[in-house]
C-alpha cells in the first residue's frame, strides 16, 4: 500500500469517545510519526488519549481523504501544546466532495420536516418556508458544518431518524435544507445541559450544497489567516 502523503497545516480528524468529531492540524512530519495541534469540537479543546488507538480522517492534496486508525504516542510541549502520533500502516480512500468539516457557529432554525416539505424548498425562499412554519421553530447553532450535514447544538434533545428541515442565517448564508437526525448525545460540558447531534442532509440540490461548501472554505480561509484553527 503506497504511504500517505502527510503535509503540515493539513487537517486531520479524531473520532473520540461519543463519536466526537475533532479538528487539528498537522504541525510536523516525521519518519515515525507526526505532530499534530490539539483537536477541537467546535471551539472547545479535546485531549487525546496517550496511549490509546483512535480512529483518525485526513485530508491530503485535491480530493484525496484517507480514514486509518493510529496510536497517540506522547503530549508535546513546543510553541504550542501538540500531540505525536504514529503514521499508519493501512488506510481507507472516502469521497472528500461532502466530508470537508469546519468548526462554525450559524444560528439554525429547525422543527420536524412535514409532507410536501421537499416541494416548498424546491420553490420557496428560506424566509417564505419560515414564514410558513412560524410557531413550530425550534433554535439552535452548528458546531460543525460541512457539504453534507452538520453538528446541531440544541437545548432540547431530537430524536435518531427524525427528518428535520433546518434554516441556517448567517450573514454570508441563509438556506433551508431537509437532514436527518443520525445521532443525539447529552452534552453536560457548559453551564446548561445542551444536546449535540449529528444531521445529515438529504434530497439537497447540488447548487444548494455547492453554497454552503464555498461558505465554508470561505470561512476555513479565514480561520486558518487568524490563526485560529491551532
Amino acid at each position: 500500500m503506497k504511504p500517505i502523503d502527510f503535509r503540515i497545516n493539513n487537517k486531520i480528524e479524531f473520532i473520540l469517545e461519543g463519536n466526537a468529531e475533532c479538528s487539528s492540524l498537522i504541525q510536523d512530519v516525521r519518519p515515525d510519526s507526526l505532530l499534530v495541534t490539539v483537536p477541537l469540537e467546535g471551539l472547545q479543546r479535546r485531549m487525546l488519549p496517550v496511549g490509546e488507538t483512535v480512529e483518525c480522517v485526513y485530508f491530503g492534496e485535491g480530493s484525496k481523504v484517507y480514514m486509518f486508525t493510529l496510536k497517540v504516542i506522547e503530549r508535546v510541549m513546543d510553541n504550542i501544546p501538540l500531540y505525536r502520533i504514529t503514521i499508519p500502516d493501512s488506510y481507507d480512500k472516502i469521497q472528500r466532495r461532502n466530508y470537508v468539516r469546519v468548526p462554525l457557529i450559524v444560528p439554525v432554525l429547525y422543527t420536524e420536516a412535514q409532507d410536501d416539505i421537499d416541494k416548498l424548498l424546491r420553490e420557496k425562499t428560506p424566509e417564505e418556508v419560515e414564514a410558513l412554519y412560524r410557531g413550530s421553530w425550534l433554535r439552535g447553532s452548528t458546531l460543525d458544518l460541512s457539504g453534507g450535514g452538520m453538528k446541531l447544538n440544541t437545548k432540547t434533545p431530537v430524536t435518531p431518524g427524525a427528518l428535520l428541515v433546518l434554516i441556517m442565517k448567517a450573514d454570508e448564508l441563509n438556506i433551508a435544507v431537509k437532514g436527518r437526525v443520525v445521532r443525539c448525545i447529552k452534552n453536560m460540558g457548559g453551564d446548561q445541559p445542551a444536546f449535540h447531534s449529528g444531521i445529515e442532509f438529504i434530497d439537497i440540490p447540488e447548487a444548494r450544497r455547492d453554497k454552503i461548501i464555498g461558505f465554508i472554505f470561505e470561512r476555513l480561509r479565514g480561520m486558518i489567516r487568524k490563526g485560529d484553527m491551532l
